[in-house]
């Protein structure tokens, strides 16, 4: 009975068809692509529901399930170079659901020479978090965040610096 079930997971398990919206992009601009964790909240979904994919890199996943408005960030634990050309993918779900738990599997391949990758973590992704993951900013060009210099740290008895142009020991009068 187990293994029926195994089965019926498996084949339910959502192969995802089509061709995974993959343009090269390895990292989010401005830096490597941070954990799920980091990206969203914890989340689960149901591996039937998957219906497309966009690869990050060999570690990360963005799936839409069901929809493009409900996209989830995955971690597959080892990297695989052939996640970045994969052209479907499909899930083994311990109990239907797909949420970073142990047992969990993303197949991708052939099924005679598929590769099965654990899913170690799997977030929900806002809408602006999907924006960032896919390289785009609010107008639709891709843009890095730029870093914003801090206040500084304000030293308690510190003189302040000479004004431009006076000389190291030249005192105003």
């Amino acid at each position: 009975m187990r293994s029926v079930r195994s089965c019926w997971a498996f084949l339910a398990g959502c192969i995802v068809a089509g061709c995974a919206a993959h343009d090269g992009q390895t990292r989010v601009p401005g830096g490597p692509v941070p954990a799920p964790s980091v990206t969203g909240t914890s989340a689960c979904f149901y591996a039937r529901e998957a219906q497309d994919f966009r690869v990050l890199d060999r570690s990360n996943v963005i799936v839409y399930a069901p929809n493009d408005a409900n996209a989830y960030h995955l971690r597959i634990s080892p990297p695989s170079p052939e996640l970045r050309d994969a052209e479907s993918l499909a899930f083994l779900p311990a109990g239907g659901r797909i949420c970073g738990y142990a047992g969990e599997r993303l197949i991708i391949g052939p099924s005679g020479s598929a590769e099965r990758l654990a899913i170690i973590d799997v977030a929900r992704l806002s809408p602006g978090s999907l924006q960032l993951l896919r390289g785009e900013s609010a107008g639709g060009a891709s843009q890095a965040p730029r870093p914003q210099p801090g206040p500084g740290a304000d030293i308690e008895g510190a003189a302040t610096p000479p004004a431009p142009g006076k000389a190291d020991g030249e005192v105003e009068r």
